[in-house]
């Protein structure tokens, strides 16, 4: 081995590790980021890890949150098995501290992509670090968003791959990196990011056609257009299982429509509204350059240095985080910066880069940044939203910038490594001023003197205007909200002429090409880091026991727990019950934290919750226990004497013509006597029933197995209810009934749960959840992940036979 050959990329590999533990030294000091999210994933998953570390296997069932649903929407940890992908993203995460691995696989990726450009090494750890400490993927790690960021990071990969595919001719090579990163990417769960890259290489490879064709070399764009499938469908058969499985579920999720009547006005978990929410607003793209430039955040760390500091009339929490931000976003945890020097450095790239290479970028970028105005760009948003897959689902257009830190540093920093390589400088200088002009222009224009020009009013002072601030404090604000652009203006002003001065030096033959890489990369890292340190810090971080303690049992989950049913439910009785995971973490719950819940379970809470039935629907959940605040502000708890328990025969069954009339008629039924069912099934039903003589016991308990003893003292088949959330997916998956060892059909019964036909005399029931959908599909993912594995080996060995080719015909000569 040629160590000398590899060192280099050593010392990067040292400078990534060192990058990835300053940014994250706390979690390597044993802290923990205090993340929501991740509060709320760790509470659902809280009976998936205590049946993984009891059985070494993950389930798939769980009613740790939401009365049950399907462990694949709460941890993805039951694809691991059949994907290569995963396995391998999660060793490289597990050997560092939570959050830390995310930055590094991002840092490791964009070098592959910058080195595949033949971008100086140097320059390609500066554009890595441009691309993973964007406050975008910052503030959304330290929001929990570890799905959306793990997909981020794989995405230069993907580009890579057909970088070497088309432009290198290194066919293998590039069929690794596209299968492999395009397999990890899409194991990462979050189709809004896999979509964008979708996009990007469409737009690449409608460039990469043009050119083939008019350069006539048709038999290389078959060649590569071929491999470029095999590695787009191995990358998607190693996620095949996953892939299917999520695709069947969403039929039943809130992802789905609802089969009810809409409510007056629409539901506010769907539709158009809802999707561009959180769309960025044009004007408000000026903070890719100018990170202030509306304001900051919904709550600017500004400290004493607001101007609300020390006013005692101002609540304590607004006095040194006041709400700065004045764009049109409901709510904004940082601006999406990308950095200054970025931003020049992409637009000089655009003007010196020869040939059609950048005009594929450009559009690239002029897309993404159309798609990120949502709502403000309805010619070209309306058309993805009405006609491309899956986009009508997506709720953040603004997420379509985080691409912008994929592009703009790697084709930033390829133009300046162009103009180092180049031996006549002298065309530069007028591409150079330029470039310096626009980028320059854009923040005094509409940055410095922009302050003259806006009425700096935001959507929260209506509201602080309703909640007593006086127009003097909101004044107070307002100057508050000049200053931060005027400042954060010469900011960028600054940031830009130290950069481009060091390009001008080198222009001007005053300084070596090495100081102006090295000048122009340390200045863009801090350019970055500065702004970051504004929103993700040391104060994001706890204890580790500080943190544990908030999904711990205190006292009243203590009391709960002594308990010794089998199975029951517990409600929290606070206003953000299917938001909130804390319970789950301790208990069975009836609330959770998930954007995909069940939808028939989601319809009984927006119609019946709330109203004058939630006690019923609470009893026919089996909400045992509620937990709330007493009048004092303390927790406490008390035991719900109506929760019907685990299973229930009925005296009569109410049959429903469609969804709206059964989702009425659970409105005032007595759940303890009366079962609803679609009348699709009335035939099947029997039509004498009693609760006479009859009864049923859970005997055993598993998330994926429930067995009962059940007695019918009646001469004829009865009818029972079982406080289960009935679910059978489209491709078979689901809960199956036996009676004796013998499969029987059950229904859904009270919109959502499970009822089923007893016979007469004593009986074994078992509630079974089968997967053999799954099962087969996770064959094809094992199959393509070994593809991935044979692919990599089968390179490393060709590699080694080159080399001992080369070492014979040297020995020779």
């Amino acid at each position: 081995m040629d160590f000398k050959k590899w060192l280099p990329d050593l010392v990067v590999l040292g400078i990534f590790l060192a990058l990835t533990y300053i940014t994250f030294a706390p979690a390597f000091s044993g802290k923990i980021m205090d993340q929501y999210d991740i509060e709320g994933y760790k509470g659902m998953a809280s009976e998936i890890k205590d049946y993984q570390e009891k059985e070494g296997k993950t389930i798939h069932w769980t009613n740790s949150a939401y009365s049950g649903m399907p462990t694949y929407i709460v941890s993805n940890d039951v694809f691991l098995e059949s994907n290569i992908a995963r396995k391998v993203n999660r060793w490289i995460r597990k050997a560092f501290p939570n959050p830390s691995g995310l930055l590094f696989i991002g840092l490791i990726c964009f070098y592959i992509l910058a080195r595949t450009l033949k971008i100086n090494r140097w320059l390609a750890v500066a554009g890595a670090a441009a691309f993973m400490l964007g406050t975008f993927v910052m503030t959304s790690i330290e929001a929990g968003h570890a799905s959306k960021i793990n997909a981020y990071a794989y995405t230069p990969l993907i580009l890579a791959g057909l970088l070497l595919l088309f432009q290198q001719k290194k066919y293998l090579l590039g069929l690794l990196a596209l299968s492999f990163g395009l397999a990890a990417q899409i194991a990462s769960n979050h189709v809004q990011i896999t979509f964008y890259i979708f996009l990007i290489c469409l737009v690449y490879s409608i460039y990469e056609l043009i050119q083939h064709i008019k350069g006539g070399q048709l038999k290389e764009l078959i060649k590569a257009s071929a491999f470029a499938l095999a590695g787009v469908l191995i990358g998607v058969g190693v996620n095949y299982n996953l892939l299917a499985t999520i695709q069947n579920y969403s039929k039943e999720s809130t992802r789905s429509t609802s089969a009810l009547t809409p409510l007056p006005g629409g539901n506010p978990s769907q539709g158009y509204e809802y999707a561009t929410g959180w769309s960025y607003a044009p004007m408000e793209s000026m903070t890719l350059l100018i990170p202030r430039f509306m304001g900051g955040t919904s709550a600017e760390p500004l400290g004493e240095q607001s101007s609300w500091s020390g006013n005692r009339q101002i609540p304590a929490s607004l006095q040194e985080n006041p709400p700065t931000y004045w764009g049109k976003l409901p709510s904004t945890s940082s601006p999406v910066y990308v950095g200054v020097i970025i931003s020049f450095l992409f637009i000089f790239a655009f003007f010196i880069q020869k040939g059609a290479f950048r005009w594929w970028i450009l559009i690239a970028s002029v897309l993404l940044l159309l798609l990120s105005w949502g709502k403000y760009s309805p010619g070209v948003y309306d058309i993805f939203y009405n006609f491309f897959p899956f986009f009508d689902k997506f709720r953040t257009p603004m997420m379509a910038l985080l691409m912008m830190g994929l592009l703009w540093p790697m084709f930033g920093f390829l133009g300046l490594d162009r103009l180092v390589q180049s031996e006549d400088t002298s065309t530069f200088l007028k591409p150079f001023y330029i470039s310096l002009g626009i980028t320059g222009g854009l923040v005094l224009v509409f940055g410095l003197l922009g302050s003259f020009m806006y009425s700096f009013n935001g959507l929260v002072d209506e509201q602080l205007r309703a909640g007593g601030f006086s127009m003097e404090m909101l004044q107070q604000l307002k100057a508050d909200r000049v200053k931060l652009l005027q400042l954060d203006s010469l900011r960028s002003l600054l940031f830009l002429g130290l950069g481009a001065g060091a390009i001008w030096l080198y222009l001007k033959d005053m300084i070596q090409a090495k100081w102006v890489l090295a000048g122009v990369a340390i200045l863009s890292f801090l350019d970055i880091a500065l702004v970051n340190k504004r929103y993700v810090n040391a104060d994001d971080y706890e204890e580790s026991n500080v943190f544990n303690r908030k999904l711990s049992a205190d006292g009243v989950d203590q009391a709960i727990l002594q308990d010794n049913d089998l199975h029951y439910r517990v409600f929290n009785n606070s206003p953000s019950v299917m938001a909130e995971a804390t319970t789950s973490s301790n208990h069975k719950s009836i609330g959770g934290y998930s954007a995909a819940k069940l939808l028939r379970y989601q319809d009984i809470f927006d119609r019946q919750v709330g109203r004058e039935n939630t006690e019923n629907i609470l009893a026919m959940l089996n909400a045992k226990y509620f937990i709330g605040l007493n009048q004092n502000g303390q927790k406490g708890y008390q035991q719900n004497s109506r929760a019907l328990g685990n299973a229930w025969f009925v005296n009569n069954v109410q049959f429903g013509a469609n969804a709206d009339e059964e989702m009425r008629l659970l409105g005032s039924a007595d759940f303890n006597d009366i079962a609803i069912l679609p009348v699709s099934v009335q035939g099947e039903i029997p039509t004498l029933l009693s609760k006479a003589n009859n009864g049923i016991e859970l005997t055993s308990y598993h998330p994926e197995r429930l067995e009962y003893k059940a007695r019918n003292g009646n001469t004829s088949s009865q009818f029972a209810v079982f406080s289960e959330i009935f679910y059978q997916s489209k491709n078979g998956d689901g809960w199956q009934a036996y009676i004796n060892g013998e499969k029987v059909p059950h229904y859904r019964t009270n919109y959502a749960l499970r009822g089923l036909v007893i016979p007469e005399g004593d009986h074994d029931i078992v509630f079974q959840f089968e997967h053999p959908a799954f099962n087969r599909q996770a064959m094809i993912s094992k199959i393509a992940s070994g593809l991935i594995l044979l692919l990599g080996l089968g390179i490393i060995v060709l590699q080694f036979l080159g080399r001992k080719k080369a070492e014979s015909v040297e020995v020779e000569a």
